[in-house]
């Protein structure tokens, strides 16, 4: 084989493997992002939102069995992307402009991705079409040196094809990672009571379904305080707002972290204890009425000093298999009825074993 067939072969070799270096990355990040879009899917069951997930997750495996992109594909999946998004913007979905500032750097990267390759191939073609006219070239010194020229100004865009791949990429990667903060600040506020920053009602309805989705052994707990409206005529509303504030801290600092502590609506709290039976519920929760029973929430008001103390009833159920969340909240709802009567108290209520029929 000829010297000039030896350059150009050795050229080509090394101009795929930077093509497939600098594709990896991008490739990666476009894989990176459609991760993310699958995780950010809000769970708005009109909109299917499952199958929506399962479309991403299949580009994303198409992305990485790939070499390089298929236009087709990535038509289609913006096209797939625009549609849903356009669909759940109907929905006033909360986190609307955190999607579709990752959609922008979806789109921008998948079109980025493809114009960057487009240039590097064309650079690189006339660099390699530079080297096969160099056969003609009979005088070596002029051979040398041309070549010398040529090795110069190839690595000169393969360095300049990857640092501008290593920017792109570090911008993309700040980017998502400050979507991702807001996007878990947006989240812990939307799932967060505003008063008393535990969880809110909502918060505790997805919790308690797929506790009984799941079948895990837990025990709810309705709590509420004692003679609440007597603080609010006596004291205002301002300091029933504090000591709701108060209970809310003072149940929670009670409770394992593995436990859900949930404003249920006004002066009633909803914890979920996971991993627990009834007995040791009891146990656990007795302490708790007791612990609040024995502290005081103090306020300066135009009298001096108040020291006010106040108490909480709690009701408890056990999940059994054949329980809904319905049935369990009533039967909760029942066992706090129950220590109203006798306040600062703690009651339970056991499934009947007509099976909730009665």
């Amino acid at each position: 084989m000829k010297d000039d067939e030896l350059i150009e072969l050795g050229l080509s070799r090394r101009t795929t493997v930077v093509q497939e270096d600098t594709l990896s990355g991008s490739m990666t990040l476009v894989e990176g992002l459609l991760s993310l879009l699958a995780e950010l899917i809000s769970p708005v069951k009109e909109l299917n939102p499952d199958a929506f997930r399962e479309s991403l997750n299949a580009y994303r495996e198409r992305v990485l069995e790939s070499s390089e992109l298929d236009s087709q594909l990535v038509r289609s999946c913006i096209d797939d992307c625009e549609t849903y998004f356009r669909e759940l913007r109907n929905y006033g979905d909360r986190r609307e402009e955190e999607i579709s500032q990752i959609l922008e750097m979806l789109f921008s990267a998948l079109a980025q991705e493809t114009r960057d390759s487009e240039s590097f191939n064309e650079r690189m073609y006339v660099t390699s079409d530079r080297f096969k006219r160099m056969a003609d070239i009979e005088d070596i010194r002029d051979l040398k040196r041309m070549v010398s020229q040529e090795v110069r100004e190839f690595r000169r865009i393969v360095l300049e094809k990857q640092e501008e791949d290593e920017k792109r990429r570090a911008d993309f990667s700040r980017q998502i990672g400050e979507l991702k903060a807001r996007l878990q600040i947006a989240t812990a506020e939307a799932s967060s009571d505003p008063l008393t920053s535990v969880a809110n009602r909502g918060t505790f309805d997805r919790n308690i379904r797929r506790l009984v989705e799941l079948k895990k052994p837990f025990v709810l707990a309705m709590m509420d305080i004692d003679h609440f409206k007597q603080i609010n005529d006596s004291h205002g509303h301002r300091i029933g707002d504090n000591v709701i504030l108060c209970a809310s801290r003072w149940i929670g600092e009670s409770v394992r972290g593995s436990d859900l502590v949930a404003r249920y609506g006004g002066d009633e709290f909803a914890l979920l204890l996971v991993d627990t039976n009834l007995r040791t519920a009891e146990q656990r929760l007795s302490a708790v009425v007791m612990d609040v029973a024995n502290r005081s929430y103090v306020y300066s008001g135009r009298n001096g000093k108040t020291e006010l103390h106040f108490t909480v009833s709690c009701g408890l159920a056990e999940f059994s298999s054949g329980d809904t969340a319905d049935h369990l909240i009533q039967r909760a709802d029942e066992a706090l009825y129950d220590a109203k009567k006798i306040r600062n108290h703690v009651a339970s209520r056991k499934k009947s074993r007509f099976g909730g029929l009665f």
